[in-house]
């Protein structure tokens, strides 16, 4: 459903992605590198961003039709099938139990419960790829102008393999 269906209605129902600043239409939306200050008014509201999405009242409304349809899934299995589907509570979240219909034995509850690495970020407990600035600095890497990601990379601290990385990177350029 996540893949399917739900990103379909958030494209469905997305408008032309605008800049909140002057509302002039931005063709390929907001750059997922771009973290002014702009792009979080509330005017940033575009369904096709992950970043906005949440502001726009309608992606409550389509959030909210498909826990609707959750519950008719659950209702039909209920029905045809008794107790092959349970409920539960995980995290003070309702949700069901791991089984033959449920291969998520807990919902999504943001990225602190999701990371993989071990080395803390910001804060003690708290993986490194939870640390916005260097999520931000990864966007840019990843997204930003490849002439000017060398001047990105001055702002992690180098180790040796990166020095070498780079310098061969340059040489082939």
């Amino acid at each position: 459903m996540e893949l399917g269906l739900h990103d379909w209605l958030h494209m469905r129902w997305a408008s032309v992605p605008r800049d909140p600043s002057n509302g002039s239409a931005v063709p390929f939306a907001r750059d997922p590198a771009d973290f002014a200050g702009r792009w979080f008014s509330a005017e940033n509201d575009f369904l096709g961003d992950p970043f906005s999405s949440h502001v726009n009242p309608v992606f409550w409304h389509f959030h909210g039709w498909i826990d609707d349809r959750l519950e008719d899934w659950f209702r039909a299995h209920e029905r045809f099938h008794p107790g092959e589907v349970g409920r539960m509570e995980v995290n003070g979240v309702p949700w069901f139990a791991p089984g033959r219909w449920v291969e998520v034995d807990d919902p999504w509850l943001g990225p602190d419960t999701h990371g993989c690495s071990t080395t803390p970020g910001l804060q003690a407990g708290r993986t490194m790829e939870m640390d916005p600035e260097i999520m931000k600095l990864a966007l840019r890497i990843t997204f930003g102008d490849q002439d000017k990601i060398a001047n990105l990379f001055r702002k992690v601290p180098q180790r040796p393999w990166y020095a070498r990385h780079l310098k061969v990177t340059e040489r082939l350029l």
